[in-house]
């Protein structure tokens, strides 16, 4: 499943480099191929480790928010492609996000559904 982001998301980062998602089509990451309703923290402020991620989640930090979760990686991979200079801040800021298997949320009024069609 693929979502296009089609208002500017919320979050920590610079109001340009949020708009720089705009229009982008991401690939909803695999393993949770659904909308999902989860703790979410800034990618500024949150947790760096995926055991202070866990810690902070199980007392209660973080704010609920319902979205779609998307590789880091691979949003900032295509990003690269229409706006490299949003592309470098993701790299340069959140460097401790760019690891193997995490995800941002986009929230769900930020976006719209968009499969691939069926080629018979």
């Amino acid at each position: 499943m693929n979502i296009r982001i089609v208002r500017r998301p919320h979050g920590e980062a610079p109001e340009h480099i949020r708009d720089a998602w705009i229009g982008l089509l991401l690939p909803v990451a695999p393993d949770h191929p659904r909308i999902v309703e989860r703790r979410s923290f800034g990618v500024l402020s949150g947790p760096r480790s995926f055991l202070a991620f866990r810690l902070k989640a199980l007392f209660g930090r973080g704010t609920r928010k319902r979205g779609y979760m998307v590789r880091t990686l691979a949003a900032v991979e295509l990003l690269q492609n229409v706006n490299p200079l949003a592309a470098a801040w993701w790299r340069t800021n959140t460097s401790h996000m760019l690891k193997h298997g995490l995800c941002l949320l986009f929230e769900e009024e930020c976006c719209v559904v968009e499969n691939p069609p069926v080629v018979p």
